[in-house]
């Protein structure tokens, strides 16, 4: 794998450390890691789009679940396998958040739900009137939709916006969620902690918030979010979601996504 020139410096750490697993917890044999080193694994930037190439891909898709899964991606930050193993129960109206049950490393945490994704679910939820999973899949109720399923929603999307020359897939809208926050003032701590990174350094890297801090322990990181919810439930407004001026941009043909503002 190192030198036969077809596999990439990621493919290459992981069979190395798949290698590692069998010789010193299989085995039980010592590892002489000298003679067998891991190429350096290139630290690029995430892709981003821009407010409007958001609006111009959500106005893209016809399907109203399809472009509901998306805004919920973009809004909360979700990953895309968070997003579609969400729950109907995981949606919490009356505090404005969206519980994650099964995060990645099967870590639970709660992201702020928007007053505009929630009346886009509520709409979604009267039209397909989902039973378990909010995201039901083809074997209807008890299913959800696929990850794969997800991909092709923005595959499918690429194709019906030829003016959007970036790449972009269903993990994009996460990064997306990430840099207009930080562009946009929201404390990069907070955003991070929301969307569960792990590490935050690529996002300052492409906005150069050099101020920006990083997040501190856990355990502040926990403090901190609570406040937050403390916090939004008295004013929706301490933390705005970009995600809110876009779907207001998005021209709308069906009636099911209509929403009065006044419930905003």
């Amino acid at each position: 794998m190192l030198t036969d020139g077809d596999h990439k410096p990621g493919s290459v750490k992981m069979g190395y450390y798949a290698l590692h697993f069998l010789f010193t917890n299989i085995y039980h044999k010592d590892w002489a890691k000298e003679y067998l080193p891991t190429p350096k694994v290139a630290q690029t930037l995430p892709l981003v789009l821009s407010k409007d190439e958001v609006s111009d891909v959500l106005g893209a898709i016809p399907n109203f679940k399809h472009r509901a899964i998306i805004m919920l991606i973009y809004s909360t930050g979700a990953r895309v396998s968070e997003s579609v193993n969400i729950k109907l129960t995981d949606i919490d109206s009356k505090r404005m958040q969206v519980n994650i049950q099964e995060g990645k490393g099967l870590k639970q945490r709660q992201v702020p739900l928007s007053p505009v994704l929630l009346s886009v679910l509520r709409d979604y939820y009267k039209e397909c009137k989902p039973g378990h999973y909010l995201f039901e899949g083809a074997g209807g109720k008890g299913s959800h939709l696929g990850i794969s399923a997800v991909r092709e929603i923005c595959k499918k999307a690429r194709h019906q916006t030829p003016n959007i020359k970036k790449p972009y897939t269903p993990h994009t809208f996460r990064h997306c969620f990430a840099t207009h926050h930080l562009e946009q003032g929201t404390n990069l701590c907070h955003s991070s902690g929301f969307a569960g990174f792990v590490t935050v350094h690529r996002y300052k890297s492409q906005r150069g918030a050099e101020n920006a801090k990083l997040p501190p322990s856990p355990a502040i990181v926990g403090y901190t979010m609570l406040t937050i919810v403390i916090y939004s439930i008295v004013n929706l407004s301490l933390f705005p979601s970009p995600a809110s001026t876009i779907f207001r941009n998005v021209d709308i043909s069906r009636s099911v996504l209509s929403f009065s503002m006044r419930e905003m």
